[in-house]
């Protein structure tokens, strides 16, 4: 049996979303496969929360602030640097920008590090990013490698010349089918969870999880619903999440009719739960996007998605196969697969069907660990160049 790793997660963010999704499954899976892990985010953050609930360690004191803020990032070094040092940590692996900017100054230039330890970045969004000075030194000379969650985000890094692709790996995040119980689709279930939302049981609704956040596309998604609320009346947006522009989304859903429409639900825990009442899952992002989670959950509560062609989704959102892939930005296209979807309950079943064999044929928890484990243990052995 190999020796086993020591690993430092680091994440910058204070809310929930993909990025820290992604490192608490991680830091458990890995944790069960008998490495030692640490989670470092925001004091407060809910990654830190869940980390601690899981019974993971977690490293205290970080502020990962976002803008330019000299002594908190070297406060923030300081506390990773000594972090590796006392833990023999081998790999950091960091998931956003000011974490990954402070775990660049704590370990240095990897190819003047004393210890052996990887700086490995993994990125989340399919946002460019900008081939300058700082830029080309901190994927350059800082980072041993890159990990993305998707195919489709390689070539913003590639063809800027930032990173040779000899130094970046996929690793699609993942899911576990075994907390969307069959339970929570009975009609019990069901009529009580959509009770506790305000919706009806004969209501066709269409959950949209996610940051509220400007890229997330939500002026895109309430301009469709506004077309699929005219052609089926019983249609229902749920608005699943928190985020910066909440009370713009509110009034705006006001000043263009949609308040009956729309159903704002705010901020949830029971994920599993809240999909397995609805009927169709919604991804309509303009920007930033890389991969899609959520729809990987929809499929395993029995539904089927309709999503944009943004980044990475269309490894998750296969046209005809698992839902419907539109263009982004491109509403009469989104609100005609609303229609179709909610108004042909088999063909969105059978969509859900493929997606749930999708998930479990190539997006398991197990996979991730697996594959994440080995991209580790190559870093190592190789010095962090190319595999």
């Amino acid at each position: 049996m190999s020796d086993p790793l020591a690993i430092l997660f680091v994440n910058m963010h204070h809310g929930w979303g993909g990025q820290p999704s992604v490192v608490l499954t991680l830091a458990k899976g890995l944790s069960q496969r008998g490495h030692r892990c640490v989670v470092g985010a925001p004091d407060g953050s809910e990654l830190m929360s869940r980390a601690a609930e899981a019974g993971i360690d977690v490293l205290p004191g970080l502020a990962f602030r976002r803008g330019l803020h000299p002594m908190s990032i070297r406060r923030d070094a300081r506390i990773i640097r000594e972090c590796v040092a006392s833990r023999g940590v081998q790999i950091v692996e960091s998931n956003g920008s000011q974490d990954t900017w402070a775990a660049a100054l704590a370990l240095g230039a990897r190819h003047k590090r004393k210890a052996p330890v990887r700086l490995v970045r993994w990125r989340h969004n399919s946002f460019p990013v900008k081939s300058h000075f700082l830029n080309r030194r901190l994927y350059g000379t800082l980072i041993d490698h890159v990990v993305v969650s998707s195919e489709g985000i390689k070539p913003i890094l590639v063809e800027p010349g930032i990173v040779e692709e000899s130094r970046i790996t996929v690793l699609n995040p993942s899911v576990d089918p075994s907390r969307f119980r069959e339970e929570f689709r009975s009609p019990e279930a069901r009529a009580a969870c959509r009770a506790e939302l305000g919706l009806g049981d004969d209501d066709l609704v269409v959950a949209a999880v996610g940051r509220l956040a400007e890229e997330k596309g939500h002026d895109v998604l309430f301009a469709a619903a506004k077309k699929v609320a005219a052609l089926v009346p019983r249609a229902r947006f749920l608005i699943i999440g928190k985020g910066t522009i909440e009370v713009e989304l509110r009034e705006r859903a006001r000043e263009t009719g949609l308040a009956g429409t729309v159903v704002f639900a705010g901020f949830r825990t029971d994920i599993p739960r809240v999909l397995s009442a609805c009927d169709v899952n919604a991804l309509t992002p303009v920007s930033g996007e890389s991969f899609g989670i959520v729809l990987l959950e929809g499929f395993c509560a029995g539904i089927p998605a309709v999503a944009t062609d943004v980044g990475g989704v269309r490894s998750v959102c296969r046209d005809g196969e698992t839902g419907i892939l539109c263009p982004a930005g491109d509403v009469d296209s989104i609100a005609d697969a609303f229609v179709k979807l909610l108004s042909d309950a088999e063909l969105g079943g059978q969509y859900a069907r493929n997606g749930k064999r999708m998930v479990e044929d190539e997006f398991t928890d197990e996979r991730l660990m697996e594959n994440a484990e080995a991209l580790f243990r190559r870093l190592l052995a190789s010095g962090g160049d190319a595999l």
